[in-house]
């Protein structure tokens, strides 16, 4: 925050400030050629790690894209919600432990294996009971504390699919 703060002289108290800033949005619109649809969070790591950052640690510009990305899939989680689209919840839900594990590096190689079982059984779950989506998310929280992951899961599966993960079971890898 402080930073970008520098950068573009602004006196912003917190990174959301700039989700919809136009000098850095702008930025944003020009490096994907004029494209306007979908995930900017490529884009918005590459301006700050070559551009804006480029004399700092690459940390930084990782923790920045994180939060100003994360900022923004929380918004469109809501929206997603009260507009029953679970396509879209699903996506920033998924994308949120993906740049967790990435960007912020607060996930770690056990959760991400737990997480890819997670959405492996539902799945195998789902084509057994013929469930078109037998789980919408699955992510990583409480990154930095141990951490655990959470999935969103249809109802029918519920109980095999803590079967599966009950007393240690579990045998991802």
């Amino acid at each position: 925050l402080k930073e970008l703060n520098k950068i573009f002289g602004e006196n912003f108290k917190s990174l959301s400030e700039f989700n919809e800033y136009p000098k850095l949005m702008n930025l944003v619109y020009e490096r994907r050629g004029g494209e306007g649809d979908g995930d900017a969070e490529e884009y918005i790591f590459d301006i700050l790690s070559n551009d804006l950052f480029k004399d700092h640690p690459i940390e930084l510009s990782k923790r920045a894209t994180h939060v100003l990305c994360e900022n923004v899939r929380v918004s469109l989680a809501t929206a997603a919600l009260e507009e029953g689209n679970l396509d879209l919840m699903s996506r920033q839900m998924n994308n949120s432990h993906e740049s967790l594990a990435n960007f912020f590096e607060v996930s770690c190689e056990e959760l991400n294996d737990v997480r890819l079982e997670a959405l492996d059984v539902a799945k195998r779950l789902g084509d057994k009971l013929n469930i078109e989506r037998p789980i919408l998310g699955a992510r990583m929280t409480g990154g930095g504390f141990g951490g655990s992951t959470i999935q969103w899961i249809h109802q029918t599966i519920v109980s095999e699919f803590i079967s599966h993960f009950e007393g240690g079971k579990s045998s991802y890898k």
